[in-house]
Order: C-alpha cells, then sequence, then structure tokens
C-alpha cells in the first residue's frame, strides 16, 4: 500500500511537471545543435548564447519550485525560498536578455555600458524576492507563489516587453522582414503567456514562453542555414558593391586613357593618308599607328569590366588581311628585343590566306603574348614566329608557331603554365616583369575561338609552342611569295592596305560633332575630310541643343558621351524628347562591357568608340548619309 501511494505520488508529481519536462527536451535538442554546430562568433549568436544558457538554468529552478511548491509540508521553506528566488531571478534576466537582443537586432546596439545600465532593473527585482514579503497560496489545483515581491518582479518584466516592441516597431523597417516578424510574434507571445500566468498563477507556463522564444529564434534567425545564407547575401552585396565601385573606376579610367590615345591613332591617320610626306615619314607615321593599335588593344584588355569580373572574353569577328596582322605583331615585338644578342626570325608561308574573318584584336593579343613571353626568357639565339595555314571544308586553321633557343620548362614547370599568376623559375627571372596571367588569358583565348594550343620544352634547350586558330575564309585571295618574302624581311609597308577603304565622296553630307575635347574635334574633323562632308562643331552638350532647336538638322549627331556641365546622354534624352528623330550616333571614350546596350536605351541610334576606327567611322557614315541619299 505504501509503496502504490509512492508510485501515485509520482505519477502526480511527473503529471504536475509534464510541460516542464516537455520543455527541457525542446531546450536540450536546440541547445545541443547549437553548440555543437561550429559558426563565426558576433554579437547576436552571443546574445542568444547567454539567452540559451538563462533560459537552460531557469527550467532546473522551474522544476524546482514547482516541486517544492507543491511540497510544502515536506520540503523545507530555505530550499523552496531558494528554488523560487533563483526561478524569478532567470526570468527576469531571460527577458532582460531578450531585451538587449532585439536592440542588437534592431539598431545593432552593442554598447555595454547601455547593457548593463538597462540591466539594473533586473537585478533590482531578481533581489526584492529576497528582502519584499511573498506568501504561498494554496488551492486544491495546485499550488503558487503570490505576494508583493512577485508583483514587481511581473511590473519590471512588463517594462521590458512593452520596451521590446516599442524598439521592434520603432525600426521595423530598418529591419530584415524575417527578424522584425519573428521578434515582434515573440515578444507579443511572451506578453500574453505572461497576463495568462498573472491571472491564473496555478497554470504554471513561464517555462512555455521562454522555450517558445528560444525556439522560433533559433529555428529562423539563428538557425545555421539561415545564418549561412545572411552571410552569402552580406558577401554578395558588399561584392556587388566592389563591381560597382570598380565599374566607375574603369569608366572613369577608359576615358581618361582613351580620349589621348584618340589623339596619337587619329591624328597618325589623317597623317598616312597625307600625299605631302616621304616615305620615310609615313613609316614613322604607320610605326604610331600601329604601336598606338597595339596599346589600345593592351588598354582594351585592362578597361574591360566584364572580362575582369568574369574571366570571359567577348570576341568581336571582323574582317582583317592577315599580312598586316602578321607585320604588326612582328614590328612589335622585335622592339622588344632591345640590346639583346638576339635575332626574331619570320616564316610565313606563301599560300596563307590574305583575307580572314576572325577576331584580329584578340588573335594579336595570343600572338603578342606568346612572343614577349618567348623574348622575355631567351638571352641571345633566335626566336622563331611562323605563320602556315590548313585549309579544309570547315574554313582555315591559322597555324602559329613560335619557338626559342632561351631557357626552356621541366615538365612540372610545362605543366602548370597554363595556371593564374604562373611565374617559373623565379630565382632566376627575379627581374623578369609581368604578373604571370598571359598564358592563362591566352589559352582562354584560344579555346574561345575552337582552337588548341600545345607546348612542348627541354630546360636549358628552349621552347616551342603551335597554336591553331579556326577562322573563317573572307576572299579566295592568298598573300603569295612576294608578300611572305617582305614579311618575313620586314619590308612589308602595311600602309597600303588602307587603300582599300574607298572612302565614297558626300558633299551632300552634313554632320555636327559635339566634344569637350579639342583634339577629338580636329581628329574627327581630319578624318572626315576625305568624304567632302560639312562638318560643324559643339563643344557642349546644352550648345548641340541650342544649334537645333534654331531649325539646323544633320545627317548624323556624333554626341561625345561624357561632357562637362551636361553629358551627351542628357542631351540626347532631351533631343529626343523635343522630338528630334534622326541619327545621334555617341562617341565615347568608356569603351566597358555593356555600353552598347545604354547607348540604345537613351535614345543613340549607334556608337563608335575612341580612338575612332577609320572603318566603324565609314561604316556609319556609309549607312546614314550615303545609304538614305540613294
Amino acid at each position: 500500500m505504501n509503496n502504490l501511494y509512492l508510485q501515485t505520488d509520482l505519477m502526480n508529481t511527473i503529471m504536475i511537471l509534464r510541460l516542464q519536462l516537455l520543455c527541457i527536451c525542446v531546450t536540450a535538442a536546440v541547445a545541443s545543435t547549437f553548440f555543437l554546430v561550429k559558426r563565426t562568433v558576433n554579437f547576436a549568436n552571443t546574445l542568444f548564447r547567454y539567452l540559451l544558457i538563462i533560459h537552460s538554468i531557469s527550467l532546473i529552478f522551474d522544476v524546482a519550485t514547482v516541486y517544492t511548491v507543491n511540497h510544502l509540508d515536506t520540503v523545507s521553506m530555505a530550499i523552496t525560498r531558494t528554488a523560487h528566488v533563483g526561478f524569478v531571478a532567470c526570468i527576469c534576466f531571460f527577458v532582460y536578455t531578450s531585451f538587449a537582443y532585439v536592440r542588437y537586432l534592431a539598431n545593432g546596439d552593442r554598447s555595454k555600458r547601455r547593457i548593463l545600465i538597462y540591466g539594473i532593473p533586473a537585478f533590482i527585482a531578481s533581489l526584492s524576492i529576497l528582502f519584499v514579503p511573498f506568501k504561498f497560496t494554496r488551492t486544491e489545483y495546485g499550488n503558487f507563489l503570490d505576494g508583493a515581491s512577485l508583483a514587481l518582479v511581473y511590473g519590471t518584466i512588463s517594462i521590458y516587453m512593452v520596451l521590446m516592441v516599442i524598439t521592434i516597431l520603432r525600426h521595423w523597417k530598418e529591419m530584415d522582414i524575417e527578424k522584425r516578424v519573428v521578434m515582434l510574434v515573440a515578444s507579443l507571445s511572451q506578453i500574453a503567456i505572461a497576463m495568462i500566468q498573472m491571472l491564473l498563477p496555478m497554470v504554471l507556463i513561464s517555462s512555455l514562453a521562454t522555450t517558445l522564444v528560444v525556439f522560433a529564434i533559433y529555428l529562423t534567425i539563428e538557425n545555421p542555414d539561415r545564418v549561412l545564407r545572411h552571410l552569402y547575401l552580406r558577401e554578395k552585396q558588399l561584392a556587388e558593391e566592389a563591381t560597382q565601385s570598380k565599374s566607375r573606376f574603369l569608366a572613369t579610367m577608359s576615358h581618361e586613357i582613351r580620349t589621348p590615345m584618340n589623339a596619337i591613332i587619329g591624328i597618325s591617320e589623317i597623317e598616312l593618308d597625307s600625299d605631302d610626306h616621304s616615305p620615310d615619314t609615313l613609316n614613322a607615321f604607320d610605326r604610331i599607328n600601329n604601336s598606338g593599335k597595339t596599346l589600345l588593344g593592351i588598354i582594351n584588355d585592362i578597361l574591360d569590366l566584364s572580362k575582369v569580373e568574369t574571366g570571359k572574353l567577348e570576341l568581336v569577328p571582323v574582317k582583317y588581311d592577315t599580312p598586316s596582322l602578321i607585320n604588326d605583331t612582328a614590328m612589335l615585338n622585335s622592339m622588344r628585343i632591345g640590346d639583346k644578342p638576339l635575332e626574331l626570325i619570320v616564316k610565313v608561308a606563301e599560300d596563307l590566306p590574305a583575307f580572314l574573318f576572325g577576331d584580329e584584336l584578340r588573335i594579336k593579343q595570343i600572338l603578342n603574348n606568346m612572343l614577349s613571353n618567348a623574348i622575355k626568357y631567351t638571352e641571345k639565339g633566335s626566336v622563331t614566329f611562323g605563320v602556315d595555314s590548313q585549309t579544309d571544308e570547315n574554313g582555315v586553321m591559322l597555324v602559329f608557331t613560335i619557338s626559342d633557343t632561351g631557357q626552356g620548362m621541366s615538365a612540372e614547370q610545362l605543366a602548370a603554365i597554363y595556371d593564374e599568376y604562373s611565374m617559373f623559375n623565379r630565382e632566376a627571372n627575379r627581374t623578369t616583369e609581368g604578373a604571370g596571367l598571359g598564358m592563362s588569358i591566352t589559352k582562354s583565348l584560344v579555346e574561345m575561338m575552337d582552337g588548341r594550343i600545345e607546348a612542348q620544352s627541354e630546360l636549358g634547350k628552349g621552347s616551342t609552342f603551335i597554336v591553331y586558330l579556326r577562322q573563317r575564309l573572307a576572299e579566295s585571295e592568298l598573300i603569295g611569295k612576294d608578300v611572305a618574302e617582305k614579311l618575313e624581311k620586314f619590308k612589308f609597308d602595311s600602309s597600303k592596305q588602307r587603300a582599300e577603304i574607298v572612302r565614297e565622296y558626300m558633299p551632300y553630307g552634313r554632320v555636327l560633332v559635339v566634344d569637350d575635347v579639342d583634339a577629338n574635334l580636329f581628329v574627327a574633323k581630319g578624318l572626315m575630310r576625305p568624304y567632302g562632308l560639312r562638318v560643324d562643331t559643339a563643344e557642349r552638350g546644352y550648345e548641340a541643343i541650342a544649334i537645333i532647336r534654331d531649325g539646323a538638322e544633320y545627317d548624323i549627331i556624333f554626341m561625345d558621351h561624357m561632357m562637362p556641365g551636361m553629358d551627351g546622354m542628357e542631351a540626347t534624352k532631351i533631343l529626343r524628347a523635343e522630338g528630334y528623330r534622326l541619327p545621334i550616333i555617341a562617341l565615347t571614350a568608356n569603351a566597358v562591357s555593356g555600353m552598347k546596350k545604354m547607348f540604345e536605351e537613351s535614345g543613340f541610334d549607334g556608337f563608335v568608340s575612341k580612338p575612332i576606327d577609320v572603318r566603324s567611322l565609314d561604316e556609319v557614315l556609309n549607312r546614314f548619309v550615303r545609304d538614305k541619299r540613294r
């Protein structure tokens, strides 16, 4: 009979504590996963860690209070009082920590001084139960704590809860949507349960409120997956901001660098079309022009944001003459030899197609990277630059062979030659310039052209690279023996190739060039002089608008993009809004990726990048002036 009584008493105790036991199980699960998962420590999860610890301790005291208050006759008052003091203190500090957590999430408040000040009421309320009288009320449904001290505790908790709600509502728009909803629901739940607890003290559901808060915060705000997602989004935002900053920098640098390049290349183009110069002078201008275009290609590689950010290089296929490509490449790299006892040997097949269709600029980049490497790592002997082709039903396969008598490479070095920032034999080559990106970019370009690159090397004897590039045949004409020999002897005059551009006379045409740089106006007028066009100029966007408002009409307005006061885009939008429908072409030194779409959306009919390419200019003039008059 006595055992039955003990079993019944145990069952009654378990029934009374069933809610607390459930809360303990949930808290144990949350605590084990939270503390076992490795995470970046920050102020938010530090506060949650304290919240979880305080809550776990409060559950232990809660079990003790529930048991002692229902066994007042068998448990000493000192133990009962200690259990209740511990539980009330934990509840006060739990709510206070919740308030500090909310403040941090809302406005990033992590001031230790403010945290201590806000904790004073919780500390006072916890101590009050030691000195303010309290009593236990007995009922047939269970016993509970009562008295003035408890009222003080509930009053303090209510203040914290009201402050939490005010903080959330005050910073509602600033908080992440998940955070504000979770914190508001958690705060309102605590308030509701606290009110129930005060009205029905024998229900004993305080632990349910704190457990629900901990569980809700863990599942949402402190969930590892959500934290990782938040970190990912934050890193993404920082990366996007860095990208935007880099875009602004590149746009500015593009404009600043390409503007003087426009004068160098443009003026040399103008002088090459003149009949007043001797052959030596024309040859000098031709070298300036070729070197300027090669430098422009390097600048384009640096300034093209899409290539820097994604590693994807866009191909722009055009018709080009093969002899000029070979001559420009050979002439540029011959100048790189300097004082070295080194010979650049050029070998060109006479059955090479004279005109092909492909990305001439990118092919030059490939060849310049490889030839500059060969010259860089060869102190004496020779560097051989060979050009051949293979024709089949799919087009033409250009075959470039670059071999040298330089340092050579081991098998391990050869295997790593295409890695980014790869530079071998650093001690021997410590004075050699370069970041080691050349061969990595070269391989990417070759593969984009459906080609391949082969390499052979022997340490101490030299290296040989063979590049195969797929191109389309533009014309069936071959370069022939005479041109091949001139290329091999560095006697090919590439300026003669410019005669292929037939500038049709258009005296009926009228164009307006708008640019704030006098050198750019000089170049534009000089390049259009052979067409016989009437060329007017304006130095500001608002000057161009005033000219159009006075009734002037032009076959084309060439509008500079970046000008002080009113830039070309703003001026174009105003003209379009006022009903001007004739062609407006952007003249821009800001030639980074994505500009074409931006100009189209701003009302332009196209754009010509600076430095002005004579073929692009000829195409625009033929399209908008010549063809519309026929």
